[in-house]
């Protein structure tokens, strides 16, 4: 009887070995993902703020290109009245 009862325990502690083994993985996995999940974040905002001087250099591109067709035209403007004075 005590043969039963004592390969009952060494079974039962053999399962709780492979439960606490099982659980160790699910905690490294976790863990993983949460360092995995913090390293996402960090890139986001560090792309997030790259998009922002993206778009505020393009504004500013598309803000030179409006000057430059300005001046392009007064230029053209001022030609017409120097060709026109010079006839």
């Amino acid at each position: 009887m005590w043969k039963k009862k004592n390969s009952d325990l060494e079974g039962g502690l053999s399962r709780m070995a492979f439960l606490e083994k099982d659980k160790k993985m699910f905690e490294d996995k976790f863990n993983n993902q949460i360092k995995n999940i913090e390293e996402l974040k960090f890139t986001i905002t560090k792309l997030s703020g790259d998009n922002d001087v993206l778009r505020k250099s393009e504004q500013k591109c598309r803000d030179m290109e409006m000057k430059n067709d300005a001046f392009a035209k007064e230029l053209e403007r001022l030609n017409l009245i120097i060709r026109n004075k010079e006839q």
